[in-house]
């Protein structure tokens, strides 16, 4: 409260909208979801997105880290 967004910031729970015109994709989601939320994004990731993970831990069932789950 008290602090608004910037008018060129917008939030949506919409992937497509997310990832539109996206260049550097910021991935901040808890390490039990990264998975999951990957390939929700898949059908809007582009070869010249950058990702950048802040995700910590690993994935419980491979033991991956998050930067081989991505790369899986």
């Amino acid at each position: 409260a008290g602090f608004p967004f910037p008018e060129n910031l917008h939030a949506t729970d919409r992937l497509d909208v997310a990832l539109d015109g996206a260049s550097i994709v910021l991935m901040v989601v808890p390490s039990h979801v990264t998975r999951a939320t990957l390939l929700e994004m898949k059908p809007f990731v582009k070869p010249t997105m950058v990702f950048v993970s802040a995700t910590k831990g690993i994935e419980t069932d491979t033991l991956m880290r998050m930067s081989e789950v991505t790369h899986d």
